[in-house]
Parts: structure tokens; C-alpha cells; sequence
């Protein structure tokens, strides 16, 4: 399926004019060279990926150890308009 999307997308222009396409080394060297972003990425994917795996998987397997009962109740309140 990937390689299916992957042959029916087409370059674009700036891609095309390219002559110089970047080995493993130099990408290596790209990524070293910008860590921060790198890892600000990484943090970033790992921000959504955690609580939706606790929602989707763990909720859903430990419901028992997880009393959230209570919680119905407390609904947020907004605070009085004074005019």
C-alpha cells in the first residue's frame, strides 16, 4: 500500500532540478546537526501518542483500577456575569 501511494505521487518542480541528492552520511550528519529540532519532534509525537494509548489501551483494561466515578459530578463552573 505505501509503495502504491509512494508511485502515484508526483515530484515537485524544486525536487526535479535538484543534481545533488543527500547519502545516508550527509543525512546523518543533517540530523546530528539538528538535534534540537529532532528531539522537540520527538517529544512533540510522544505528547499525543501517550495519552492516546492510555486512553485507548489501558483505560479499556484496567477500568477497575481507575475510579472515575466521581468525576461525572464535577463539571466545570463558569464564573457569575456581573453587569
Amino acid at each position: 500500500m505505501r509503495l502504491y501511494i509512494r508511485s502515484s505521487l508526483q515530484e515537485t518542480e524544486a525536487f526535479r532540478r535538484r543534481t545533488h541528492h543527500p547519502r545516508l552520511p550527509e543525512a546523518a550528519r543533517a540530523l546530528v546537526a539538528n538535534w534540537q529540532i529532532v528531539v522537540l519532534g520527538m517529544l512533540l509525537v510522544a505528547m499525543t501518542t501517550v495519552p492516546f494509548s492510555f486512553v485507548t489501551v489501558y483505560a479499556r483494561l484496567h477500568p477497575g483500577r481507575l475510579d472515575l466515578s466521581d468525576c461525572a459530578d464535577r463539571r466545570p463552573r463558569l464564573p457569575p456575569v456581573s453587569g
